[in-house]
Formats: C-alpha cells, sequence, structure tokens
C-alpha cells in the first residue's frame, strides 16, 4: 500500500521504521498523515514478523509537530459534536499505538 505522508521500511531482525514524512510543515499530522498513521500501525500489530517499531520524523527541525493547525480550518464551525468527532479521531491514533504488543 502506498502511503503520502508516511513511510515504512522493514529492517533485518524484525525492526520496521515508520517515519513521518512532512519535514516542510514539520511532520504536522493532517487528516491522511493521520490515517496512514493509525492504518501503518494497526498493520505492523498484525504482522508476525515485526519485533519492534521505531517511529520517527523526517528533516531536521522536528520529530512532529502534532495537528497541523493551519489545516483544521475554523473548529468553532465544527460546533461541539463535530469537534468532539475531530478529537476522537485523534485520540484513535494514540488508542492503536497504546494497544501495540510489541516495542516502540
Amino acid at each position: 500500500m502506498g502511503h503520502e505522508y508516511i513511510t515504512l521500511d522493514d529492517e533485518p531482525r524484525g525492526v520496521r521504521v515508520l517515519t513521518l514524512n512532512r519535514p516542510d510543515r514539520m511532520n504536522s499530522w493532517n487528516a491522511a498523515m493521520r490515517q496512514e498513521l493509525r492504518d501503518a500501525v494497526e498493520d505492523t500489530a498484525l504482522d508476525p514478523g515485526v519485533r519492534v517499531l521505531i517511529i520517527t520524523g523526517a528533516g531536521e527541525r522536528a520529530f512532529s509537530a502534532g495537528e497541523d493547525v493551519g489545516g483544521m480550518g475554523d473548529l468553532t464551525a465544527l460546533g461541539t459534536r463535530g469537534f468532539r468527532a475531530h478529537a476522537w479521531r485523534i485520540h484513535d491514533v494514540f488508542d492503536t499505538i497504546e494497544a501495540m504488543e510489541i516495542p516502540m
């Protein structure tokens, strides 16, 4: 599966390296990157050949600046339900990472 905002590299001895790859935006997350990250972590968790996952960021400026606030638009326009849904999508990524049974 191709990714636009992350790269996956399998190293010897069961090591997988996941790189957040938006260095021009300090590896900040947009909706597509967030989904790619969640899917890649979930796929990694199901891969018996992977013994450890390393998450890193491309470029020299930052590992990750977090959510890309420039791409979020006006959160007040979402209303309470819309904002909660947005927050849960972010939370879901961290839940997926936390559920990993291999070292990271």
